[in-house]
């Protein structure tokens, strides 16, 4: 029932440390002729779990381990409930959270003031839904925000104040809906700090909480648990010298210091853990500083250039480095992000051509990912370097839900030109594409627009088409009023037209041209629309719902669509960015748009 802090700047070995520690006390225990059966935890950010099983297995003697567990917060909830018994309740994630949030915003529509007309607007959802997700991760309740919107008033804040009720009013509609059915990842982590106390497998264990830079009020409720439960908790933070207070002064006084510190956000870390744990009697043990030897920092040893800009950058005033650079540090200026891209990639050929390098040892940090990532994934094929871009996809502009959003629109748009040949096109109709030419032109030169006229014959040619097109949507047109009627028709269609084996088409084609990411996409969309559908079905279930309320509650879901792909190879160049991309140890790493705005952001 002891926690401490490892603190360090960066390169100061505090993962290797950590991961030694546990390693060293693992193999004791396991050789222990007592049969001491204590539990070894690594909490980590979800995105980095992978990546640090790897190390841990890397670094040890054995390269296993048998009771070491690399756990994020989510992926520890599920294994202690599983333990102790929690009744389980569907999750809602990002896409059942819009979903019942798009719902409810709709039946409370008439009494917002201000939000009443962006409700349908593209992205008002998503925005809404992330604001609610940061008052459930900060213990905000509905009742807050009504004291808030008060206080505004009283400010004479009108606009504030208004907003803020429109908030609550959508929380509180959106709590409604999900209680006793329902929970969402956030609460998910309240539950946890309940169980654990009831769990035997972290009774006496050793845990270390490794990646992170602060936590949020759920996240401290489970730390002060585990720390009850375990027998040692450390807590992992970076902190250099900034000419703040160091973080033994913050441990001893509960004070983060200034505001505008470089390393203010671990300060504040630490003095909100001491306060917590003060309030709840917990122990604070022996924390561990990790300067280098005589200042040296371990990854900066054969490089004093990278040390200095290290120890310096972002602090002022930053004295100058007096000497030769060695290379270390080289700065390249192009007048084109086209003519950037490339310049990197030349130098990674000459890298590995002419001075040995291995891809692998080869990273590239976007200031502005979403501009940089296509591409690089263009000129890299040039110069025949592998890559990965470490980005998540989107089901934006792909056949299959192009044309689940154009199916939709025939009916309410009553078969108009657009919304029909937009169907047609998107690659999912059983009609070829010079089917679909000589039907648009028939179309055209009769001016067809209008179900009357979709009803009447059309001429030899192209009738069979007619009735073959209205066949397959037929189970959309005639689908019934409520969502699951919707749902249902809907699904009844996508397997009437094999969208399943279409998509696994377009994905081997991907796969043969070598772009593998895309065939992984493909792979993966298909059984995530499914997975919407059935979220839909047990959201809305026997509710009626209108062609337009239930296409944008659709369109939605379609947009929290998230693809996310893997390496399809070991050798490749890691292409990512600063907050999301996590480095492997390597030897060459290119900062690209460096640019006022992306690094630092604004």
């Amino acid at each position: 029932m002891a926690f401490r802090f490892c603190t360090g700047p960066s390169g100061a070995g505090k993962s290797r440390f950590l991961h030694r520690y546990l390693l060293q006390k693992a193999q004791i225990d396991l050789e222990d002729p007592s049969g001491l059966n204590r539990n070894y935890i690594i909490i980590v950010p979800e995105q980095y779990s992978m990546l640090t099983q790897k190390e841990l297995v890397m670094e040890s003697p054995n390269k296993g381990i048998l009771n070491i567990d690399v756990q994020s917060f989510g992926r520890l909830s599920y294994r202690i409930f599983q333990e102790v018994g929690v009744p389980e309740r569907a999750v809602l994630d990002d896409i059942g959270k819009t979903l019942l949030l798009r719902r409810v915003a709709g039946k409370c529509a008439k009494d917002l003031k201000v939000f009443s007309a962006m409700v349908h607007r593209p992205g008002m959802i998503a925005e809404i839904k992330s604001i609610l997700s940061e008052f459930m991760q900060y213990g905000v309740d509905p009742e807050a925000l009504e004291r808030m919107s008060e206080m505004a008033g009283a400010k004479g804040q009108g606009a504030l104040s208004v907003r803020l009720l429109d908030l609550r009013i959508l929380f509180d509609a959106f709590l409604q809906g999900e209680r006793d059915r329902f929970v969402t990842t956030e609460e998910r982590l309240s539950l946890l700090a309940e169980a654990v106390p009831h769990s035997a497998c972290l009774r006496d264990s050793v845990i270390v909480l490794d990646g992170f830079t602060g936590f949020t009020p759920v996240q401290y409720s489970v730390i002060l648990a585990l720390i009850r439960a375990a027998g040692e908790v450390i807590i992992s933070l970076p902190m250099g010298e900034d000419g703040g207070p160091s973080a033994a002064w913050t441990a001893a006084n509960a004070d983060p210091g200034r505001g505008d510190a470089l390393f203010y956000l671990s300060r504040k870390t630490i003095s909100d853990l001491m306060r917590l744990a003060a309030g709840a009697g917990l122990r604070h043990g022996k924390d561990i500083v990790l300067d280098g030897e005589e200042g040296v920092l371990p990854r900066f040893k054969t490089s004093p250039v990278l040390a200095h800009l290290e120890k310096n950058l972002f602090r002022h005033p930053a004295p100058a480095y007096c000497g030769d650079t060695g290379g270390s540090i080289r700065i390249i200026e192009t007048d084109t992000v086209e003519e950037e891209v490339r310049q990197v990639c030349i130098m990674i050929r000459r890298l590995v051509l002419e001075q040995g390098y291995e891809f692998r040892q080869i990273a590239v940090i976007c200031g502005d990912l979403p501009a940089y990532g296509e591409l690089f994934e263009k000129i890299a094929v040039r110069y025949d370097i592998p890559l990965y871009v470490d980005k998540t996809g989107t089901s934006a502009l792909n056949p299959l839900t192009e044309a689940i959003r154009a199916v939709l629109q025939i009916k309410p748009q009553s078969y108009s030109y657009k919304a029909v040949f937009r169907y047609l096109r998107s690659g999912m109709s059983s009609l070829t594409s010079d089917e679909t030419d000589l039907l648009e032109n028939y179309c055209l030169a009769h001016g067809i627009r209008g179900r009357k006229k979709w009803e009447m014959p059309f001429d030899a040619d192209t009738e069979p088409l007619r009735q073959r097109f209205l066949e397959e949507i037929r189970p959309v047109m005639e689908s019934g009023r409520t969502a699951l009627e919707r749902t249902a028709a809907l699904y009844t269609f996508m397997t009437g037209c094999d969208m399943q084996e279409k998509m696994q088409a377009y994905a081997e084609a991907f796969g043969k041209e070598g772009d593998h990411v895309r065939q992984k996409q493909f792979d993966q969309l298909y059984a995530r629309v499914i997975d919407l559908l059935e979220q839909m079905a047990d959201l809305l279930g026997e509710e009626e719902i209108t062609d337009r309320d239930y296409a944008e509650i659709l369109d939605a879901g379609f947009s929290e669509i998230r693809l996310g792909t893997l390496p399809q190879q070991v050798d490749r160049v890691l292409v990512g960015d600063i907050e999301r991309t996590r480095l492997p140890q390597g030897k060459v790493l290119f900062l690209t748009g460096v640019n006022d705005g992306n690094i630092p952001a604004g």
